[in-house]
């Protein structure tokens, strides 16, 4: 019998650090990384449904991603991530958060 694991992807956000000075007082560019949300389950978009946007626009979204609940809201426009693995090599997904919703039983984000 196999078991089903409920949020059996790994959720990460791009995150950059600001820019900083070194020793001699020159400024040193913000760094990109990725950085660790919460297990999630991903879902294409294959049927082609719209999400409506806070400002009133429908747009169709390319995947729905849900998180256990209690997990953190993503703000909008953040560049987010599936993966496969905790390392965040095996990409699903990418792209903007259109939206993120933290509901009574989970968290979901539409990219």
């Amino acid at each position: 019998m196999a078991i089903v694991k409920q949020y059996p992807h790994y959720l990460f956000r791009k995150v950059t650090t600001g820019a900083t000075q070194d020793e001699n007082g020159d400024y040193v560019a913000g760094v990109e990384k990725w950085e660790f949300v919460s297990m999630c389950r991903e879902e294409t978009n294959g049927k082609g449904s719209v999400v409506t946007l806070a400002d009133g626009r429908a747009i169709t979204f390319g995947a729905l991603v849900q998180c256990p609940k209690g997990s953190s809201r993503i703000p909008e426009g953040t560049i987010i991530r599936v993966s496969d693995d905790d390392q965040g090599a095996s990409v699903r997904c990418t792209g903007e958060c259109l939206k993120s919703d933290c509901g009574q039983l989970h968290t979901r984000h539409w990219l």
